[in-house]
């Protein structure tokens, strides 16, 4: 997948999350019409979310995913799917007529959005096992966790291996109050060809890195009851 047709799925992604929640907020669509609007969009995107981080280390086609590929991005859309009921019944809490802020509903789905980019990084580390990755900051405030892994570079599998990656709230290893707990983050682990940093993690707890992740796509499950 290449850098145009990337940014053309993050934009339509976005612009189906933030249509479809406006939608329900105002009354012009219903829960159920809301559901399946999101559901196609699930469906459609977080796979070419998956896949544009699998084409960053060469694996460009669904057709190459492995096995443990393919259960990993099915996990990723039946976690997405799951939460839909539950937010439906919040943006209708929150409506237009019950007196709710668009605002406050469109942060809520830029949380939905940030998925799209959780989603690219868990492709890239799970089809570049072996390559080089460095964290780097994203474009947004920093919490301190995020801001002590800047720079730092370690394999794939180490990051995925030791439960440390951005986004995935509420995430363990930036937790809140002082971390961002993996919302609205922004950071990316990033092909290097820059040496691998010594030693532990800087500012992680302990607790996060020092016992490993569950091993496989099912670790994907166990970091993603968030919304």
């Amino acid at each position: 997948m290449d850098t145009l047709e990337s940014t053309k799925s993050l934009s339509a992604y976005t612009s189906a999350v933030h249509s479809a929640f406006r939608a329900l907020w105002s009354g012009v669509i219903d829960a159920d019409q809301f559901y399946e609007t999101m559901s196609v969009a699930i469906n459609r995107r977080m796979p070419e979310a998956f896949l544009e981080g699998t084409s960053q280390c060469g694996v460009e086609s669904e057709n190459d995913w492995n096995n443990d590929e393919w259960i990993t991005i099915g996990l990723i859309v039946q976690e997405e799917l799951k939460h839909l009921t539950d937010v439906s019944l919040w943006i209708m809490e929150n409506s237009q007529d019950q007196g709710g802020k668009l605002d406050t509903i469109l942060a809520r789905a830029e949380l939905w959005v940030n998925r799209y980019r959780d989603t690219v990084n868990e492709g890239k580390i799970r089809a570049c096992s072996d390559m080089k990755l460095e964290w780097q900051l994203g474009p947004t405030e920093h919490c301190r966790y995020c801001a002590a892994l800047e720079g730092v570079v370690k394999r794939a599998s180490f990051w995925v291996g030791h439960n440390v990656q951005p986004q995935k709230p509420p995430n363990p290893a930036m937790p809140k109050p002082d971390g961002c707990g993996g919302w609205g983050c922004e950071c990316a682990l990033v092909e290097t060809t820059k040496p691998i940093t010594k030693g532990s993690l800087p500012g992680i707890p302990s607790s996060v890195w020092r016992i490993k992740a569950l091993q496989g796509p099912l670790a994907y499950v166990a970091l993603t009851e968030w919304r």
